[in-house]
């Protein structure tokens, strides 16, 4: 494993005996287990935890089987990765939304389309299943649903339980062919697949993130779309972040995004402890990783607050490989730890890349709210794992995240010289919080012990026997 370790430090007080010290163990970002092709390939999606379980569950877009995406767990102990479900195309295929549990069972989607790019049509047109995390191997997946070109096609975002219904977003189908929001019952989840509104150009193209709720609403980002068609990528716009009430069922803009404030949103947005909404923008801002095409801009951090519908952009400004070298491309939700900072990483940009345009293999970092500090704890390599694009399992941290870990997954990395391009398969990997240093009054007999001889200092130590 890649390990960052935390130095053995020993400071004694004698007199007082006072003995501070901090335990050497395995700190930083590490690689805690490859995917090999057999048990996934190329994970995209969130972890979830299973109650108090230290197993943690996701996707893997490809890989298994037939090639076409497992459902994995990870065991946080054993570090082990089990392929628990393959996908055959029938039940579906290419899962790049996590899993989200209700009831003792988790709810996903598949996307059913393998491309990098949102909005590119795929084999079919994803399906809704559910899986039983208790169930022997390869019997816990079960199809209840396949969505529609009338529904919505390609869903591709993790689901949000509000109300008695997980509620979710397809990036492509419904009345304009630009993305739905749709929702359905989990007690009656193969009868109740309903289209809850469709998106139209000016409202946003390819609605690609998860819904968050706050204050009876639901928040989400397009990738495209908005104001600002015409320009942007073959002229589709930089994209938008809107509202969704579930009860009048209307889609509202409350953000255009133009390329100075952030352009090309993924992850959606994550409600903080001060009652305000932060993402970050894949492309936009001032700052860019090196496009031959001219300037997009490595992404930034904004800020929006639902009830006065204040916008606030440039937070952060990502410098891709440059400066101190945040990263670049902010694919990945933020997470919101107990310790009240948020928890995300780029997929690109950070200190070991390649050397060539829009490279790098990432960054994770946290940001606070309440003093808008943004730092960068680790740089990814292709060791670790590289290009991370699912959002970080944080439900291990807690107010003092100190010798705590968070849990992740990179769609690439591990095991080189296999996989697409020989780059592996993927990896999960964890980033361990150096402990906070222990102050104890120790035995005088086990003490390390510095004399003052004369001017000099004489070390002793208490014979083992």
């Amino acid at each position: 494993m890649n390990r960052q370790n935390v130095a053995l430090a020993t400071t004694l007080v004698l007199g007082g005996s006072l003995l501070t010290s901090t335990s050497a163990f395995a700190a930083g970002l590490q690689n805690e287990a490859n995917f090999n092709n057999i048990n996934g390939a190329t994970p995209r999606s969130s972890l979830a935890r299973y109650n108090s379980s230290p197993i943690l569950y996701g996707t893997a877009l490809q890989g298994g089987a037939l090639n076409e995406g497992t459902i994995f767990s990870f065991n946080t102990s054993t570090k082990v990765i089990t392929n628990l479900a393959d996908f055959n195309g029938t039940n579906g295929a290419f899962p790049q939304a996590g899993l989200s549990l209700f009831n003792g069972k988790f709810y996903g989607t598949s996307s059913a389309f393998l491309a990098e790019a949102p909005g590119v049509p795929g084999s079919g047109p994803g399906t809704l299943f559910s899986f039983d995390p208790t169930a022997p191997v390869n019997t816990g997946l079960t199809k209840l649903a396949d969505f529609s070109t009338t529904i919505g096609l390609n869903p591709a975002a993790d689901l949000t339980f509000l109300n008695g219904r997980f509620y979710g977003t397809a990036l492509q189908g419904g009345s304009a062919g630009v993305g739905t929001i749709f929702s359905f019952d989990p007690n009656n989840a193969a009868g109740t697949l309903i289209k809850e509104a469709d998106f139209t150009a000016t409202d946003g193209i390819a609605p690609t993130s998860k819904l968050t709720s706050a204050n009876g609403l639901l928040y989400g980002t397009t990738f495209q779309g908005g104001s600002t068609i015409g320009q942007g990528p073959n002229g589709a716009g930089f994209g938008t972040l809107y509202s969704f009430n579930p009860v009048s069922k209307a889609i509202n803009t409350v953000v255009n995004f133009n390329q100075t404030n952030g352009s090309l949103p993924t992850g959606g947005v994550t409600l903080a402890g001060n009652g305000l909404l932060y993402g970050a923008t894949s492309q936009g801002g001032p700052n860019d990783l090196g496009n031959p095409t001219g300037p997009d801009g490595d992404g930034t951090l904004y800020s929006f607050d639902p009830v006065s519908q204040a916008f606030t952009s440039n937070l952060v400004n990502f410098n891709g490989i440059s400066g101190d070298q945040k990263g670049a491309n902010v694919v990945a939700p933020l997470s919101l730890a107990a310790d009240g900072k948020l928890y995300g990483t780029t997929a690109q940009g950070g200190l070991f890349n390649s050397g060539t345009v829009e490279s790098g293999n990432g960054t994770l970092y946290s940001f606070t709210p309440l003093t808008n500090t943004f730092t960068k704890l680790a740089d990814f390599s292709i060791g670790i794992g590289a290009n991370p694009v699912g959002a970080i399992d944080v439900s291990g941290l807690t107010v003092d995240p100190s010798g705590r870990s968070l849990y992740g997954v990179a769609q690439f990395g591990g095991l080189l010289g296999q996989g697409p391009l020989g780059a592996g398969f993927g990896t999960v990997y964890s980033f361990t919080f150096p402990s906070a240093p222990v102050t104890t009054t120790p035995e005088p007999s086990s003490l390390f012990g510095l004399i003052a001889l004369g001017g000099g200092a004489l070390a002793l130590r208490r014979k083992r026997r």
